[in-house]
């Protein structure tokens, strides 16, 4: 049961990140054609400029003219840094948690349960 309630988390994640990665692909798209830098305004490029924005390396080798372009690049650098982070956090440390912290919780409950309950 704790396994597929983490599994629906990690799934649950992914397909955020990926709504989140589409939608600011074509967004970039959609503002590239604006400014007439047709020559980034595709899928490849688009993705390569999300990709590096959204994780904050940012090479700065396609940037936007305008200050909508420009306001729409800070958006997804700040959005970036929970999303990067979100995922980190849901695929490495949360089940690093669990497991050092549940080997010292009991699994079952050992004898007669009314052993166990105080008045």
């Amino acid at each position: 049961m704790q396994r597929k309630l983490w599994h629906r988390t990690i799934l649950r994640s992914f397909l955020l990140t990926f709504a989140v990665v589409l939608v600011y692909l074509l967004i970039f798209i959609y503002i590239m054609q604006y400014e007439q830098q047709y020559a980034y305004a595709n899928l490849v490029d688009g993705t390569y400029w999300v990709m590096t924005t959204i994780t904050t390396v940012g090479y700065g080798d396609i940037v936007f003219a305008s200050p909508a372009g420009k306001f729409f690049s800070i958006i997804v650098q700040l959005s970036g840094i929970p999303v990067v982070l979100g995922l980190l956090f849901n695929l490495l440390i949360s089940p690093l948690l669990e497991k050092n912290i549940r080997p010292g919780m009991p699994v079952k409950i050992s004898g007669n349960p009314s052993d166990h309950v105080h008045s």
